[in-house]
């Protein structure tokens, strides 16, 4: 039998998920709200929760679509290549940082069952986006779970404080979901470089497009520096894709 190993396992699983938009078609399961498109779902209510971009894809996106259609009848695992280097063009790292997901939430799951399986707990803000903890409390994590402060903002000074030994992750939503908190850009800087010498630092930045201070860092600078931390992106908000399925992970290679 061949073994490979949990960053092999990593890379490998994000070949997974590319399929699953379509998994409910094949399975027969009934047409339900949750399954309308946006257009047969315009006269209907809007699902903030989701966060969906309602305008839907660039023409310059929808015309590649189009252009594709002679290929979708293959297997995109040179495509995912592709992407990958371009994304980590894009991001300014090597392609061996990059690793490309089934929306961000495949990798968020991904990231949270190989913490899971070290043992020990995962640090983070409650209420924040709950995928990736979720997904490791189910294989054994104990969730460390900091409250809000007064503000409504991430207590990171709390989260290194609960930071122990024992402890797989420190995770950070930001801007944070669901309280659309930004946090101050020096602050996170600083908890990244401090708590990355205890533990990995996990920060979500699917909402990173969407930041209006034009000189906010993203924590894929830290990567650069050879820091111990995670990034997640995804394609499905400012992009407009979601139903297409692609995010990806920056980490250090």
């Amino acid at each position: 039998m061949t073994y490979i190993d949990r960053r092999q396992w990593l890379k490998y699983s994000s070949l997974i998920g590319l399929g699953l938009p379509f998994a409910g078609a094949l399975k027969g399961q009934p047409v339900t709200d949750a399954h309308l498109s946006a257009k047969e779902n315009r006269g209907g209510m809007i699902r903030l929760n989701y966060n969906e971009n309602p305008y839907g894809p660039s023409p310059t996106v929808r015309q590649s679509f189009i252009n594709m259609f002679d290929d979708v009848c293959r297997y995109p695992f040179q495509k995912i290549r592709e992407l990958q280097a371009a994304i980590a063009e894009k991001e300014g790292v090597s392609p061996d940082n990059i690793v490309v997901s089934g929306g961000s939430r495949e990798g968020l799951h991904a990231a949270g069952l190989l913490s899971a399986l070290e043992g020990g707990n995962i640090v983070t803000a409650t209420p924040t986006y709950g995928a990736l903890l979720r997904y490791a409390e189910r294989f054994g994590a104990e969730i460390k779970k900091i409250p809000l402060d007064e503000n409504l903002g991430i207590d990171l000074k709390k989260m290194d404080e609960a930071i122990d030994d024992q402890t797989q992750m420190a995770f950070v939503c930001n801007p944070n979901n669901p309280t659309g908190a930004l946090l101050d850009k020096t602050a996170l800087t600083d908890f990244c470089r401090e708590a990355s010498r205890k533990t990995l630092v996990f920060v979500d930045e699917v909402y990173y497009d969407y930041i209006t201070e034009t000189d906010y860092p993203t924590m894929i600078s830290l990567i650069k520096e050879g820091q111990d931390i995670v990034v997640s992106r995804t394609f499905s908000k400012i992009y407009g894709i979601a139903g297409i399925r692609v995010g990806y992970l920056v980490a250090s290679e």
